[in-house]
């Protein structure tokens, strides 16, 4: 009888690809760690680098979301502000 290998990859350490360090540190600043999926496909960086771009992106956007919501309720009267929902 043989033995299949196991399919699952370990993760790496980060310090195993230093191009990757910039990327690294947006997961660190946003979320206060790395993920290990991040650490397991930095064995394709170009992948690790496009998924932190995109991460970025969409917590910029939602941080500018939130920031613009806070300024239109010190800005607009209760229930009047553009950025609400009908």
């Amino acid at each position: 009888m043989t033995t299949r290998p196991d399919p699952r990859l370990a993760a790496l350490p980060m310090e195993t690809t230093p191009e990757l360090s910039s990327a690294f540190q947006t997961y660190v600043k946003v979320l206060g760690f790395i993920p290990n999926s991040k650490l397991i496909m930095q064995r394709k960086p170009k992948i690790v680098q496009a998924l932190s771009q995109l991460a970025a992106a969409i917590w910029d956007m939602r941080i500018s979301r939130i920031s613009l919501a806070r300024l239109s309720q010190r800005t607009f009267p209760r229930g009047k502000s553009p950025l609400k929902r009908p």
